[in-house]
C-alpha cells in the first residue's frame, strides 16, 4: 500500500538583482449537458514567461483554449471530486469505528469534534495500544500497522489540497496544478497527473477495507463479552 503523493513544485528563486520571469492568469467558463440539465464551470489557465536576460523577460504566448483542453480540465475536475467523495465518506467511517471503540459518553463526544486528521491520530494511537488488533492479518507486524498510519496520514495531506486548492491548466504544456495554502502561511503549488489520481482512489479502497475489517473485529469482540 503506497500512495503516489501529489508532486509538490518548488517555488522560483531569484538568481539576480531582478527576477523577470512572470505568470499571466486567465478565467474562462464552459457549458455542457448533463441528463437535459446545462451546467457551466469555470476554468482556470496560466501562462508563463520566458525570462530574456536579467531585466526582461518575453510575453507568454496566449494559446487558444481548446475543446481538448476544456476536456481535459473537466476529466480532472470530475476526478478531483471523486476523490474527495471516497475521501469523505473514509472519515465518516473513520468516526464511526473510533465511536464504536471508545465506550463512554466524554469519549464519544470528543470524537465528534475532531476534524479528520486528528481523528487519523486517534486511530494511529489505537493501533499502538491495543494488542488485540494484530490477529488481524493486516495489522499483524509493525510494519504493515506503520504503512497504515502514515499512508492514512499522507492520504489525509493530499485530500485536504484536493478539497481547498484550486486547479489550474498551464498552456500550451497542458499540464495541470492545484494551487493551494501551506499551512495556513504560504501559497504552495503541486502537479496533479493521471496516475496520482488512479493512486488516491485505490488507497481510498485500502484504507476502507482496513477499516471495515477492524469495525467487524471490534463488533465480534463486544459480542463475547
Amino acid at each position: 500500500m503506497k500512495l503516489i503523493n501529489l508532486k509538490k513544485i518548488d517555488p522560483p528563486r531569484k538568481t539576480g538583482l531582478f527576477q523577470a520571469a512572470f505568470e499571466a492568469a486567465a478565467t474562462t467558463s464552459y457549458t455542457f449537458m448533463e441528463k437535459d440539465i446545462s451546467v457551466t464551470k469555470t476554468m482556470e489557465v496560466f501562462y508563463k514567461s520566458t525570462p530574456v536576460g536579467q531585466y526582461r523577460a518575453s510575453i507568454p504566448n496566449f494559446a487558444t483554449v481548446t475543446d481538448q483542453s476544456i476536456e481535459a480540465y473537466h476529466f480532472f475536475q470530475n476526478n478531483i471530486n471523486y476523490c474527495n467523495n471516497n475521501a469523505e465518506m473514509l472519515n465518516i467511517q473513520l468516526r464511526d469505528l473510533l465511536l464504536l471503540i471508545k465506550t463512554t459518553e466524554e469519549a464519544k463526544t470528543e470524537i465528534y469534534g475532531l476534524d479528520f486528521m486528528n481523528l487519523r491520530n486517534k486511530f494511529s494511537k489505537y493501533l499502538n495500544e491495543d494488542k488485540s488488533i494484530r490477529e488481524l492479518d493486516k495489522l499483524n507486524t509493525n510494519k504493515k500497522r506503520k504503512e497504515a498510519t502514515t499512508t492514512f496520514y499522507q492520504y489525509i495531506i493530499d485530500r485536504n489540497i484536493y478539497t481547498h486548492g484550486k486547479l489550474k491548466l498551464l498552456l500550451p504544456d497542458e499540464k495541470f496544478y492545484i494551487d493551494y495554502v501551506l499551512e495556513k502561511r504560504e501559497p504552495a503549488r503541486v502537479e496533479i497527473n493521471k496516475e496520482m489520481i488512479q493512486s488516491f482512489l485505490d488507497i481510498s479502497i485500502e484504507l476502507k477495507i482496513i477499516l471495515n475489517d477492524i469495525h467487524l473485529f471490534v463488533q465480534k469482540q463486544r459480542m463475547l463479552e
